[in-house]
């Protein structure tokens, strides 16, 4: 027997029609998706995904924390971004690869428990179906998931089919990529154990074959594990986000489907939160790993003191996963749909697919012996993930595996209905009432007032200076929930830009009323205040915000602006307290840098230059842990962050020329160049340190380098009005 039998080449052409009329589909909708403003703007998750890959495509492969979240498609888009570029289409269209790739396994698994005119019925259900449609453009880990835990079970279907240890070597290969894409394709491992202690006694060398399952699973699992312990020091196996998923799915808060924690967080935490929250109760610094663990206990507690209250809820959760509507978790995925003719007007719907899967699954556990091990996933994965929270992203790993249960469903329809009359009746009403349940479920999902989708187009509006227009989507937002997070705050930061300042000072001062435990809110208004000139008010809003929430880098900025024009406060004074923004802020050096200004601008050049020190040797957030790594503007990039080490650089060497040392004033404005090129400011300073040493041809020179680099920048037209 061979390991792996060379299959035969047989064109199939209906299975070459499916694929190209699938690849016809997704074209469409990617060309319907390009003339939207939605195309150029991503949710949080798919900002993440971009800007990570896009730091690994640059060569920072293995970065330097525990990871997060898991890396498999990091590394899958990395490659993409390595071959063709850092590119939002290119991200796009591998996800369109990936959905035809996902077509071709529900087609062949279909195919493998039944037969190849069942098997185009599922191919053809899961191209025309909607949600597939909209996650394959998305930048999001889910499609991938999909497709490499439908590959893994494909082996194992093979493995019970042609006897065939070979495929369960593959089987145990794709469960790895599966789990270091999304980890809860982990429970492929316990279904393919009993799967095979099941079948043992009729394949008795199948046990020998199950470590090779293992080890090849751990082949992939296995560097993943050591990176986050060899370079972190920290035991996890793939990703430290499951403690926090859990308690966001079990707390008095929670829904059920969002990702949301108890306010004053809501839907915005961010890494640093939840790691500072965990610190501050433990009293210690923790590792990731130790933060997830404080989350499952925090969860684990919620549940064992309100025991009630947690069945209900894991029930509601397990009903979550029959309803018909697909739960939005970042964007509103109805009120998009709605722009797309090709969803919009696509019948194609879960509820409507329901009746037939559990038809076809009944019929195909009790016949075809090799579906069992794909129920069973099923199965496990809907009780597994009702302990944390559902929605349409984590429903998405069981839809290919529904729909190959839906077209063994309608295939065996025909034989049902052939019996008797009764037998007639009682089918269609378990189909028709199945359906009904699935679209009129009373699981009380609260009939929610979508905002995020108007967010997210005026955020997109902001960013790119349309303040106007960004205004109009925010106002939207306020008709719909006047008193959602964030929507005063987006207001008055369009106020502010068009300088209509006590507008956004009232939207401002709102927020602070309806979500007073909020920092955000303060911190604006400490903008505020900076901007109308009232220096006490600036630092006492900063201060308010800092309250909440003491690694604010925003709040930290303001902060330090104020002091820096305010004359009252003590040279000792200034000096603690800056010392304490750098404790509690981290490596971000935008503000670190604003430290170092404001020290020099007050005289205080010993301090100045101690902390610049520290400053160039920063390095950055790791970018799997990088909460500015979920938004547009990355301001911790890596070119950004280069920017800003040749600016500490650039101030050290100015406040070396203020002591009179000029040979290191040199030193750190060539530093300063070498580090960012297109920093004008440093090779004014490169020109200045040479001509304070005397070396006027060297200086000479550089100057005339400068300025055909910068020809608009006044410092380089000043020193050659001087040297006239």
């Amino acid at each position: 027997m061979k390991l792996f039998p060379v299959p035969s080449l047989k064109i199939n052409i209906p299975l070459i029609f499916l694929i190209l009329t699938a690849a016809f589909i997704k074209l469409i909708y990617l060309n319907s998706y390009a003339d939207l403003p939605d195309w150029n703007f991503l949710t949080v998750d798919n900002y993440f995904h971009h800007n990570w890959a896009t730091v690994m495509s640059d060569g920072d492969i293995l970065g330097s924390s525990t990871y997060f979240r898991a890396p498999g498609y990091i590394f899958f888009l990395a490659i993409i971004y390595s071959l063709v570029g850092s590119s939002i289409v290119a991200a796009r269209i591998a996800g369109l690869l990936v959905g035809l790739a996902s077509i071709l396994m529900t087609y062949k698994l279909t195919e493998r428990v039944l037969d190849k005119r069942v098997a185009l019925v599922a191919g053809f259900i899961q191209t025309f179906y909607p949600i597939f449609i909209y996650f394959d453009g998305e930048l999001l880990l889910d499609p991938l998931s999909v497709l490499l835990t439908q590959v893994s079970l494909y082996y194992l279907v093979r493995t019970i089919q042609d006897e065939n240890s070979g495929y369960l070597a593959l089987s145990g290969f794709f469960t790895g990529l599966a789990a270091i894409t999304r980890p809860t394709a982990l429970l492929l491992i316990p279904i393919t154990i009993i799967t095979i202690l099941f079948l043992k006694e009729k394949f008795p060398h199948w046990m020998r074959a199950l470590p090779l399952y293992l080890f090849s699973a751990a082949i992939v699992i296995g560097p993943i594990s050591a990176r986050n312990f060899i370079l972190a020091d920290d035991p996890v196996m793939i990703s430290s986000q499951g403690g926090i998923n859990f308690y966001m799915g079990n707390n008095e808060d929670a829904d059920g489907f969002s990702a949301t924690m108890p306010e004053p967080l809501g839907a915005n935490w961010r890494i640093e939160d939840i790691n500072h929250i965990a610190m501050e109760e433990s009293g210690r610094q923790l590792k990731p790993s130790e933060v997830s663990s404080y989350w499952y206990q925090q969860g684990i507690d919620w549940i064992t003191s309100n025991p009630i209250h947690f069945v209900n809820l894991y029930f509601k959760k397990l009903s979550l996963f029959l309803v018909n509507n697909e739960l939005s978790n970042n964007r509103s995925i109805g009120a998009f749909s709605k722009k797309v003719p090709l969803l919009n007007l696509n019948p194609i719907s879960f509820g409507l697919i329901l009746p037939f899967a559990l038809i076809g699954f009944a019929l195909g556990f009790k016949k075809r012996p090799e579906l069992r091990p794909v129920i069973g996933y099923v199965l496990l994965y809907i009780l597994a993930l009702s302990f944390f929270f559902v929605n349409a992203r984590f429903r998405l790993p069981i839809l290919p595996f529904m729909i190959t249960g839906t077209a063994i469903g309608i295939r065996s329809i025909p034989s049902l209905l052939s019996k008797n009359r009764l037998l007639n009746i009682v089918t269609i009403s378990l189909l028709i009432s199945v359906s009904l349940f699935s679209f009129f479920m009373p699981v009380g999902v609260k009939k929610i007032k979508g905002v995020s989708h108007f967010v997210a187009a005026g955020l997109h509006n902001y960013n790119n200076a349309d303040y106007q227009e960004a205004l109009r989507y925010f106002q939207k937002a306020k008709l719909q929930n006047a008193d959602a997070p964030d929507i005063n705050l987006n207001i008055g930061a369009c106020f502010l830009r068009m300088g209509q300042l006590d507008s956004a000072g009232s939207y401002f001062t709102h927020e602070t009323i309806i979500h007073p435990g909020r920092a955000e809110a303060f911190t604006d208004l400490a903008s505020l205040a900076l901007l109308e000139g009232d220096t006490k008010a600036a630092i006492a809003w900063s201060y308010s915000s800092l309250a909440r929430k003491p690694y604010s880098t925003n709040a930290a900025r303001n902060l330090v602006r104020a002091l820096t024009v305010d004359s009252s406060i003590s040279s000792d004074s200034l000096i603690k307290i800056y010392r304490s923004i750098r404790a509690d802020i981290g490596p971000n050096l935008i503000v670190l840098n604003e430290i170092l200004l404001s020290l020099n601008s007050k005289g205080l050049t010993d301090e100045a230059e101690r902390l610049a020190f520290q400053n160039i040797l920063i390095k950055p957030t790791p970018v799997e842990v990088d909460d500015f790594a979920f938004g547009s503007r990355f301001v911790q990039s890596r070119e950004n962050f280069k920017h800003s080490i040749a600016v500490a650089n650039h101030i050290l060497g100015y406040i070396n020329a203020q002591k009179g040392d000029f040979s290191q004033a040199l030193n750190h404005a060539r530093r300063a160049v070498a580090i960012d090129s297109t920093f004008s400011d440093a090779w004014v300073n490169l020109v200045s340190a040479h001509i304070s040493l005397g070396q006027f041809n060297t200086a000479d020179s550089i100057l005339n380098i400068s300025i055909r680099k910068f020809p608009d920048n006044l410092s380089l037209q000043r020193i050659i009005e001087l040297s006239k």
